[in-house]
């Protein structure tokens, strides 16, 4: 429990000489710039000692964990502490009490927020590797699917018979030594996998060591934070009915539909011309039928719509593709006219994938939790859709909707734009392998 003390208070310290730092260099290099002079000295002193202690007090509201270091997380803590920052200093200037200058507050939190992340990943995390460790309580094929993933270094595992420990795990004992465990290892983090763990270790022993500083996480926890997915196969009936946390967020979903109609009404607009254009072509070159060919899929509360795209196969009965239609599907436009469901208010722009309407009663037979993806609207991009390339298998059906589920839990703005980002990367990474095989191809033939 002291080496967990000891990370915690290198951690405050690191975080507190950061945030210093990064306000301290703001201000000096304000004092540099054309015009820096204008802020009165006390003004400019009191603003710094106020942004600094708001910033902390704000990191410190925002911090749960030793180990909450990723980029999601400091991201946020950024957003809250200078949000924060910027309402106090806005009422201190009403008061005529302090007047900070708005790059002072948004550019010092940015830096301070920097220089976290570097300090935290340069000095803090070989700390915590060195001096913190895990320890298992149970073992089953959930934690096997992110113990490749823990940062930090796993002491052993207690419970399960020593022939399922994985290799390169130490085996500690049984559930009755976890006390002689806990004052002989002294671990940071404790991981429960056992689902019975209440008849098995005594809640008042991981009571103590909640109390002690000790993170303590179930398996199914952990599964989602380092894989960014819900782990579906521990999911009970009583968990679907009564989960608060697999509800989408309506304050995200009202922001989410405000952008998502200005975004696709841009759209739209703006590539009116590219739609008649191919409308055209795919009416005088694809033969006799219709220019658009609409699909009945499972909205948003399983209400049903009409999903628009362009025909891209023959209606001779033959199903193969027309030349147009072999066309557009390689320069990926077959899916544009879904921007006239995102108008219509039928689809966003982020969300889980549309599903033919029959597909989806008979998912939601063999999964009940797939009826959790219709209560957010379905996206032309999606966090399954960023992770799971294959989607012809059920068993990558079933980790598609584990995505989906972890997206309806922490939909934000921000995972929006992370999904976007992904998608431009991946496009712009299998664009550059395709060439880079063909190159390879090419070179092999000659």
């Amino acid at each position: 429990m002291r080496s967990l003390s000891r990370a915690r208070s290198i951690q405050n310290l690191l975080d507190f000489g950061a945030i210093v730092a990064g306000f301290g260099a703001v201000i000096l290099l304000w004092k540099g710039l054309p015009g820096g002079e204008g802020i009165p000295p006390a003004d400019l002193l009191g603003g710094f000692a106020l942004s600094v202690l708001i910033f902390s007090l704000a990191v410190e509201l925002r911090n749960n964990t030793v180990a909450e270091d990723t980029g999601m997380a400091l991201f946020q803590q950024f957003c809250f502490g200078t949000g924060l920052n910027l309402v106090l200093h806005a009422l201190l200037a009403y008061l005529s009490v302090i007047n900070s200058a708005l790059f002072l507050i948004v550019a010092g939190g940015l830096l301070a927020t920097i220089f976290r992340m570097l300090a935290r990943r340069w000095i803090f995390r070989p700390f915590v590797q060195l001096h913190s460790g895990v320890l298992l309580v149970g073992f089953d094929s959930i934690t096997n699917h992110f113990l490749s993933s823990l940062r930090l270094p796993v002491i052993g595992i207690i419970g399960p018979l020593p022939q399922v420990v994985p290799a390169g795990v130490t085996f500690l004992g049984d559930f009755g030594q976890l006390p002689q465990i806990l004052a002989d290892r002294a671990p940071t983090h404790m991981i429960v996998s056992t689902p019975d763990w209440a008849s098995r270790v005594s809640p008042s022993v991981l009571l103590d060591c909640r109390l002690a500083g000790m993170v303590i996480e179930e398996s199914v926890a952990v599964y989602d934070r380092l894989l960014l997915r819900v782990c579906c196969r521990r999911m009970q009936p009583m968990d679907l009915l009564l989960s608060r946390v697999l509800r989408a967020d309506s304050r995200a979903m009202a922001i989410q539909a405000i952008y998502t109609n200005l975004v696709g009404l841009f759209f739209l607009l703006a590539l009116l011309p590219l739609l008649l254009v191919v409308s055209a072509a795919v009416a005088l070159f694809s033969g006799p039928g219709p220019t658009l060919e609409s699909i009945e899929c499972s909205g948003f509360q399983k209400i049903p719509f009409r999903l628009f795209r362009f025909r891209t196969r023959r209606l001779d009965g033959s199903g193969t593709l027309t030349r147009v239609g072999r066309m557009i599907s390689k320069l990926q436009l077959v899916n544009l006219p879904q921007l006239i469901n995102i108008v219509r208010g039928e689809m966003a722009l982020f969300g889980p994938r549309p599903v033919r309407e029959k597909f989806a009663r008979r998912l939601t037979e063999c999964m009940p939790f797939y009826s959790y993806r219709f209560s957010v609207k379905p996206g032309v991009l999606g966090w399954a859709q960023v992770h799971v390339k294959d989607r012809f298998s059920f068993p990558d059906e079933s980790r598609q909707v584990e995505y989906d589920l972890h997206y309806i839990k922490a939909g934000s703005p921000i995972l929006d734009l992370e999904i976007l980002i992904r998608t431009v990367l991946g496009a712009l990474g299998t664009r550059w392998r395709n060439r880079r095989a063909n190159q390879s191809f090419q070179a092999t033939r000659h």
